[in-house]
């Protein structure tokens, strides 16, 4: 009896079309299509160091702003500052009051106002120009390194590739595929200051930070807060 309801059901099948091959070709697509939405831009930098707490969690909650979820996004930033605390390190607003007085700006004073407001728009701006600073903050702490033959050339490279960093959890990741073309040429100068930096070429260095801090108020002037210094 076993026998003959495989035949039938043999025979019927060659007779019906068979699914599998339609689904599969569906499945496929879908996985590229995922792919291509979450894979990271061609020739993304890597990051060189352990990824600094405060920098990752400014990602996450980033990520939740894209995602209108705002009220997730504040509260994160409440956990980071508690997280931080616990360990003895600053938190967004203690590092934005401090960047601020360095470089004469009102990121803080925008953070806890996007906060109070749970505007979102702002919320991002205060957290791209917080990153911007402490990229720069870098960068200058290596143009003072460049100057002095003392410094060893292990302590510049980390310093420099902690500034790449900055630049590629938030900007890159960010706007690479938004706008590929200005961030590839960025993520470029920063090759080249990468090779100033081993030579230790302070007066080519200092050009090069100089080209990069126009070019990310240039093309991101619409996301940052304005005021920054170039």
């Amino acid at each position: 009896m076993m026998d003959k309801w495989r035949k039938g059901r043999s025979s019927t099948a060659a007779l019906e079309p068979d699914p599998a091959p339609a689904l599969t070709e569906i499945l496929v697509l879908l996985v590229l299509l995922l792919v291509g939405l979450v894979a990271p831009p061609a020739e993304a930098h890597e990051m060189r160091q352990p990824i600094p707490i405060l920098l990752d969690r400014m990602y996450g909650v980033l990520l939740l702003l894209e995602q209108s979820k705002t009220a997730e996004a504040i509260y994160q930033i409440g956990t980071v500052e508690e997280l931080l605390q616990t360990k003895g390190l600053p938190g967004l607003a203690q590092t934005a009051a401090k960047l601020d007085q360095a470089y004469r700006t009102t990121v803080a004073d925008s953070l806890g106002a996007a906060i109070a407001a749970r505007d979102a728009a702002r919320l991002k701006s205060a957290i791209y120009s917080l990153t911007y600073l402490l990229m720069l903050e870098k960068l200058d702490q290596l143009t003072a390194m460049l100057q002095n033959r003392d410094v060893r050339p292990e302590t510049r490279k980390v310093v420099m590739d902690l500034a790449r960093d900055y630049f590629s959890h938030i900007f890159e990741e960010t706007f690479g595929r938004r706008r590929p073309a200005q961030v590839k040429a960025m993520e470029q100068t920063l090759d080249r200051m990468d090779g100033a930096v081993r030579q230790q070429a302070a007066p080519q260095f200092e050009q090069l930070r100089r080209q990069l801090s126009q070019a990310l108020l240039s093309h991101f002037a619409a996301e940052l807060l304005p005021g920054l210094p170039g």
